[in-house]
């Protein structure tokens, strides 16, 4: 009869249980990966869009502006469910009133770049979201030539939300502040603040 072999393997158990550890860590990192994947495929890539505005300037500057309406085109990347960045080019269109009521003035962004922060962290057909950038702002010169327009560096701040129509199809709404210290063509310089209500339509690809 062929004896009893006693022995213990340590060596081969140790690295049975190595290998197992190995297999184990491979598959919750594996599992992992595509949980996150799959949350950010979702809503990630590039949005095309374009928008009607109406738009107001919140100070008396010069000129002294009406309220105005706009359009434009934006272009966004969303990185994952929590971040995109955008950039867009805009126009309104604004008549002057009081002592510049013969006046007007096209405010142009040329273009603005803008980081969102969606507030979501999954999925959903509404997905709000707060905004921070910056642009370069352009006033024209109006029917009066009197260095009025100009250009001007500005910030941008506000909030809006995402309302899916289907996976590549949605409707945006936007409120935006936008100050600006704009330098005139005669040297002088004025600050506005520019405050636009969006609407956009939007094709995810």
């Amino acid at each position: 009869m062929k004896p009893l072999d006693t022995t213990w393997n340590g060596g081969s158990l140790k690295m049975k249980v190595k290998t197992k550890l190995k297999s184990l860590i491979f598959l919750l990192a594996l599992l992992i990966g595509l949980s996150f994947s799959s949350q950010a495929e979702a809503r990630q890539g590039w949005v095309l869009g374009v928008q009607v505005s109406g738009s107001i300037f919140l100070t008396n500057a010069v000129p002294d502006m009406d309220p105005g309406p706009g359009f434009g085109i934006d272009l966004q990347y969303r990185f994952n469910q929590r971040w995109a960045l955008e950039t867009n080019l805009s126009a309104s269109f604004h008549d002057g009133r009081d002592a510049f009521e013969n006046d007007s003035g096209i405010f142009l962004s040329l273009p603005t770049a803008e980081l969102k922060l969606y507030l979501f962290g999954q999925e959903s057909k509404v997905e709000p979201y707060v905004l921070a950038g910056l642009g370069i702002y352009v006033l024209t010169e109006g029917a009066l030539n009197n260095n009025t327009g100009g250009v001007g560096l500005g910030g941008t701040f506000g909030a809006g939300l995402d309302y899916y129509l289907s996976d590549r199809f949605s409707l945006g709404f936007a409120a935006k502040f936008r100050p600006t210290a704009l330098i005139q063509g005669n040297g002088a310089s004025t600050g506005l603040i520019n405050f636009a209500t969006i609407i956009s339509g939007d094709w995810h690809f």
